[in-house]
């Protein structure tokens, strides 16, 4: 019998230990994508926080999108984040990540800075007012009805001031004398110890209330989230001018102008290599002179285009480009040193053309950049007609150029 009693108050124990002993909820962990690339887990963390978003849940919104930008660092993200505190009326955090919004996206686009900057002009005031509302000192608490002002509240070691305990301090005041002013008054140290904390805190989130109600007045309701947008613009465009070594057989060809000019659409593989695909025009003059008979011939290329871009640092990029398609080789007058006997053409020998070339670039304006290609080398092999001595069209280039996306 005496061991059933003990197993009976074990029991006892247990299940009281059960209901005693509070239930915690773990919040769930954010969903995670099943992809290894940077750019495709950010789109992942995008899109659930644009679904929390667009669900009213704009705390799980601020955890996907700032997921998303520690996968890529766009600062669309962080309007997106912004946008999510300013919605959960949270104006510190809301106006922080603006700023840090128009820190980080220069190219934004001016419309959306405007927005961005009236956001921060409304948040600066609420914040201001929230932190007067929070360092206000208190006045004191109301009595309720049926209640007498003895003061308890104010004694042990809440009422530590010149006076003494709480006791000295309260008194059995009435009205607005009661049990507020009764735990401080001027004396103790009852304003820390009477819920400075609770009653400002209450002030505090009424603030944020009308706060964030004036602001929506002043800028109007936005809901918008930015898109990651990326480096690709509409266009890349090169253009270069300086000078070509031409080398033909044994032609002595002095150095004559260069002029090239590349287009394309580019595409950003990171967020520091950009490659641009499209086409490219290049053009030197060839003077010529044998004997009695000179004349002008020129070296025209057109030919589809790759251009690489990598920024190696802030403002600074290497390009490397290659290309491949037709060079065409005219003005052939009667006497030119280029076809056996002299023989005039018809029109332009055209032959196959391969480039390669070099830059080092350094970002003017987000938009435009100075080039310097030292080198950069096309290879054409000759045609039939053209002489034995001349198995191939060669030009070595070093140029200095304009880079503009739009």
């Amino acid at each position: 019998m005496a061991m059933n009693q003990a197993t009976f108050v074990r029991a006892a124990m247990f299940a009281a230990a059960v209901v005693l002993v509070p239930v915690t909820t773990v919040a769930p962990a954010l969903a995670q994508p099943t992809s290894s690339e940077p750019r495709e887990r950010a789109k992942y963390y995008y899109l659930e926080g644009r679904k929390k978003y667009d669900l009213g849940d704009f705390q799980k919104a601020v955890e996907n999108f700032k997921k998303a930008y520690e996968e890529l660092p766009d600062g669309a993200f962080l309007f997106n984040i912004a946008q999510s505190y300013r919605q959960l009326d949270d104006c510190k955090q809301s106006l922080f990540f603006y700023k840090r919004f128009l820190s980080v996206k220069k190219d934004a686009p001016a419309a959306t800075k405007t927005e961005v900057e009236g956001h921060i002009k409304v948040l600066e005031g609420c914040v201001k007012n929230q932190d007067a509302i929070r360092d206000r000192p208190p006045d004191g608490t109301e009595r309720p009805d049926g209640i007498d002002g003895t003061g308890t509240t104010g004694t042990g070691t809440t009422g530590t001031g010149t006076t003494g305990t709480g006791t000295t301090g309260t008194g059995t005041g009435t009205g607005t004398t009661g049990t507020g002013t009764t735990g401080t008054g001027t004396t103790g140290t009852g304003t820390t110890g009477t819920g400075t904390t609770g009653t400002g805190d209450g002030r505090v989130a009424d603030g944020n209330g009308s706060g964030e109600g004036e602001g929506e007045g002043d800028d109007g309701e936005d809901d918008g989230i930015v898109e990651t947008t990326g480096q690709p613009k509409l266009l890349a465009v090169h253009a270069s001018f300086g000078g070509a070594k031409v080398g033909a057989g044994d032609l002595k060809v002095p150095v004559q102008v260069a002029l090239l000019l590349t287009a394309g659409y580019p595409i950003a593989i990171s967020d520091k290599l950009v490659l641009d695909a499209g086409l490219g025009f290049g053009f030197t003059p060839v003077p010529w002179s044998s004997g009695a008979m000179d004349g002008s011939a020129s070296m025209t290329g057109l030919f589809a285009n790759v251009g690489a871009t990598f920024e190696v640092a802030p403002k600074i990029s290497v390009r490397g480009d290659a290309g491949g398609g037709l060079m065409f080789l005219g003005g052939l007058d009667l006497g030119n040193p280029f076809t056996v006997g002299g023989a005039p053409t018809t029109g332009a020998l055209s032959m196959p053309l391969v480039r390669f070339g070099l830059s080092g670039e350094y970002a003017v304006t987000k938009n435009l950049a100075a080039a310097v290609t030292p080198i950069a080398f096309s290879f054409s092999p000759s045609k039939e007609g053209m002489k034995d001595e001349i198995s191939s069209l060669t030009r070595l280039e070093f140029t200095v150029g304009l880079g503009y996306r739009m």
